[in-house]
């Protein structure tokens, strides 16, 4: 992640305040009331994400990447793959930006002159965007709810030979998309005769399958009782500090904790000494 910290002079700061204002408000007006408007989120989140909508409307927000095409297409470390002017990159990082962006392609010599150099061009075109919205509404990852900054993901990279088409297509938010590309988690399109539709698997980097509706467990009356005896068996004092990051005193991003939690577990069981069946009311497997 990228933490920034500015310190303005009252006047300015002012503007930059009522610029991510402003942009809130659009925002809010463009969401509506609906389960994931703006006004529904925590503060700080809403804000980060007025800052980026005020960025990406701007026409010279742009990202420039230099990369080999053998770099792209087969991973070799010994082409080019840095930012313009900037560091170096991933492959995998690369890949992901390559999915949903304006390529121009560059001929060049064994000096690294240029001997042509091509149009600038999309890899999806604006009408299979407005197509892949109106079929995704949203990003497709299981359980996420993002509606906003949200990728084109090729399930075959067209690096690889993928076809840029909405069978090949789906929407990622920008969280989801990087933990495909560099996160291990894959991606699956299946067409499905039944429904005549081409339907998107997600997988865990163990393989295993991620269901795409999380099973809901009842919590019985006792379970913060219960908690705490197995806490206390295991001699583990949770407290009001157990939680504190021992970094730089920062707080705790508490939304993006319990994300990776998701991410990297999947589907969770309730667990502890003294959980019986009888008190969640569903069935529990008995784990050492």
């Amino acid at each position: 992640m990228v933490v920034v910290k500015i310190r303005l002079t009252p006047e300015d700061g002012a503007q930059f305040i009522n610029a991510i204002e402003r942009a809130a408000k659009e925002l809010k007006a463009q969401q509506g009331d609906g389960e994931d408007s703006i006004a529904r989120m925590p503060y700080s989140t809403s804000r980060a994400d007025a800052l980026m909508h005020a960025i990406v409307q701007r026409a010279d927000a742009e990202v420039q990447v230099h990369v080999c095409a053998e770099t792209l297409s087969a991973f070799d470390s010994e082409g080019c793959c840095h930012l313009h002017d900037g560091p170096n990159l991933a492959p995998h990082t690369v890949r992901r930006l390559a999915c949903d962006a304006g390529v121009v392609r560059i001929v060049e010599d064994g000096n690294g002159q240029p001997l042509d150099v091509g149009r600038k061009t999309r890899t999806i075109s604006p009408a299979l965007k407005r197509a892949l919205m109106a079929r995704d509404q949203g990003c497709r990852f299981p359980g996420c709810a993002a509606t906003r900054h949200l990728h084109g993901h090729h399930v075959e990279h067209w690096a690889d030979g993928g076809a840029t088409a909405l069978d090949n297509l789906l929407q990622l938010c920008p969280h989801h998309h990087r933990l495909v590309h560099e996160g291990g988690f894959k991606v699956q399109a299946m067409y499905e005769r039944e429904c005549s539709k081409t339907v998107f698997r997600f997988l865990r980097p163990d393989h295993t399958i991620i269901k795409d509706v999380v099973p809901q467990f009842e919590v019985g009356q006792f379970a913060e009782q219960l908690l705490k005896q197995g806490n206390a068996q295991l001699g583990l004092a949770i407290d009001e500090t157990t939680a504190q990051p021992n970094w730089d005193g920062e707080p705790m991003d508490r939304a993006m904790a319990i994300d990776c939690m998701f991410s990297a577990s999947g589907d969770f069981e309730v667990r502890g000494p003294g959980v019986t069946a009888e008190t969640f009311g569903h069935e529990l497997v008995e784990v050492d």
